[in-house]
């Protein structure tokens, strides 16, 4: 990344909005640097890097979360079955 970091323009911090990142991070990156713009980009780098990494974490235990209700409304589907099932053979 720090190969990266040397390629980025001196106002890295359009790229970092554009990646999503605050106005906070870009002045936390820009306070943590030491005064240079290659260890700010750096920086920003790995915030963004960190940031989604944490978005694709919640994206996945979301969709878990979505499987999960999937199969609690598809047994509830099954149990209302059953059960209307057994009323009918218990009619007979």
């Amino acid at each position: 990344m720090s190969e990266m970091a040397k390629k980025i323009p001196n106002d890295w911090s359009l790229l970092a909005k554009q990646l999503g990142l605050s106005e906070e991070d870009i002045t936390s990156c820009k306070n943590s640097s030491k005064g240079s713009t290659e260890n700010e980009a750096f920086i920003m780098l790995c915030k963004w890097r960190v940031s989604e990494a944490v978005i694709n974490s919640e994206i996945y235990v979301l969709n878990d979360i979505i499987g999960i209700l999937e199969t609690m409304q598809n047994l509830n589907g099954l149990k209302d079955y059953v059960r209307h099932t057994l009323n009918m053979i218990s009619k007979d």
